[in-house]
């Protein structure tokens, strides 16, 4: 529900493990020819040191070379591009996302994105990225977010509820080894389908219908469904939107109308200030944007990955959430400050995009602290802030807390890469979208 606007919030905070790109296209500066980086002798003539980030998995080789090389480094770019440099820590990402004026993004970059999401918030830039997001605020407000807990904790425990019976279900007493994608995708669908559009995809039928939406719409990116899945979701929204639009009324935000596009067309409304407000095509193109479901389901399955594999930290989480009895209400869900440590570590080293590329217009400083790749959420401990936390990660937190309490997840040995095609994905044995735990009931 939040590929845009909750992507660009979550990862200002979180993403040290995200890789930002950004270019130098003066190739003889001085200051870039003194930073460190992989030696020229393993760069392609042709691909230079891209080659090798294509031939491993998601951010491997540039965890690799942060080790060696620190959080600002230099690598040979392709098709004789001049150096790239890679920033890989948080505070140098922070303060690039921070400055979205000075780093743009890079002309690559923003064709591709009209392509798939057209002209909303993630294309914009300069001018109209802020007002963008300026119109796009209110509707993730804290007060329009709060309205939308009851359907994400709904689809949770519905989850929740599945998971458990395919379990008891089971004829194992080891527990059950699910291949935990299809479950969590067909969740956040779910959920996206009714904060986004009020609309019901019942991708979690337990026999659902083959010529729903949902059956229509690929649970994972492998290899790249997206321009389906947003076919599909697309035409569903421009359904919501023609008859949100023939009754103005409907459109005005109400106790039982609070989806996106209910909100949005609320903004054009006569007596409401739409000086700014957004035409009915950046409309369509930002629900699609920032109600993406697959960015919020890709952290979720590998956060749970993590637990699986250090059941010490997911005992830790379960006592937490344990304590606070059946009440996982907004305001107590808010006060959990290690679930809320472990949903920022998972988006640190598993963000949906763990790349982006961006260009500075002028020459910038940026100190680099020292950063790790080991899963610790524990470090987010000591900067917790209950009043500053954002909404954007609320969804991972019910769903995460939901299943945490009657499901134990642990790891079934499985290797696991991670690629980009088109966000982070699971692959196991050479087959995408793929991510198998071994679940039992608490």
């Amino acid at each position: 529900m939040h590929q845009s606007l909750y992507t660009v919030t979550v990862l200002a905070l979180s993403v040290a493990a995200c890789i930002a790109f950004f270019k130098y296209w003066a190739a003889t500066d001085s200051d870039v020819q003194r930073l460190p980086g992989p030696s020229p002798s393993i760069a392609s003539w042709l691909w230079g040191h891209e080659l090798l980030v294509f031939q491993h998995a998601a951010s491997q080789m540039h965890s690799i070379w942060a080790r060696s090389f620190g959080g600002m480094y230099k690598i040979k770019g392709a098709l004789f591009h001049p150096d790239i440099i890679i920033a890989t820590d948080h505070a140098a990402i922070h303060h690039i996302f921070a400055n979205s004026d000075l780093y743009v993004k890079a002309p690559v970059f923003r064709p591709i994105v009209l392509n798939i999401l057209g002209k909303g918030l993630v294309w914009a830039e300069g001018e109209d990225w802020h007002r963008q997001r300026k119109i796009l605020s209110p509707a993730f407000s804290p007060e329009s977010v709060k309205e939308m807990v009851p359907v994400i904790y709904e689809c949770a425990e519905r989850l929740e509820r599945r998971l458990s019976n395919l379990i008891l279900d089971s004829s194992s007493k080891d527990g059950k080894t699910l291949n935990i994608v299809r479950y969590i995708s067909a969740c956040t669908l779910d959920i996206i389908g009714m904060v986004g559009l009020s609309h019901s995809f019942s991708a979690q039928s337990t026999e659902p219908d083959p010529d729903s939406d949902a059956a229509q719409i690929p649970l994972t990116w492998a290899p790249l469904p997206l321009p389906h899945s947003q076919g599909v979701i697309l035409d569903q929204e421009r359904g919501e939107f023609k008859d949100k639009s023939a009754n103005q009324e409907e459109a005005a935000p109400t106790s039982g109308s609070r989806d996106i596009i209910s909100l949005l067309l609320h903004a054009k409304q006569p007596g409401n200030d739409a000086r700014g407000a957004l035409t009915d095509t950046q409309i369509l193109d930002n629900v699609f944007s920032v109600v993406g479901h697959e960015t919020t389901a890709t952290t979720i399955m590998f956060t749970l990955w993590e637990l699986a594999r250090q059941p010490a930290i997911q005992d830790r989480l379960r006592a937490e959430v344990l304590s606070r009895g059946c009440d996982l209400s907004y305001d107590n869900i808010q006060k959990l400050e290690f679930l809320d440590a472990v949903v920022k570590e998972g988006l640190r080293l598993h963000p949906a995009a763990p790349r982006t590329e961006r260009v500075p217009l002028k020459d910038d400083v940026i100190y680099i602290p020292f950063t790790s790749s080991v899963f610790n959420p524990s470090r987010w401990l000591e900067e917790s802030d209950p009043a500053s936390r954002p909404t954007a990660v609320l969804e991972m937190k019910i769903i995460l807390a939901t299943l945490i309490r009657s499901i134990v997840f642990l790891d079934t040995g499985a290797v696991v890469e991670e690629k980009i095609s088109p966000g982070l994905q699971p692959i196991v044995g050479g087959k995408g979208g793929v991510l198998p735990l071994l679940l039992k009931v608490v």
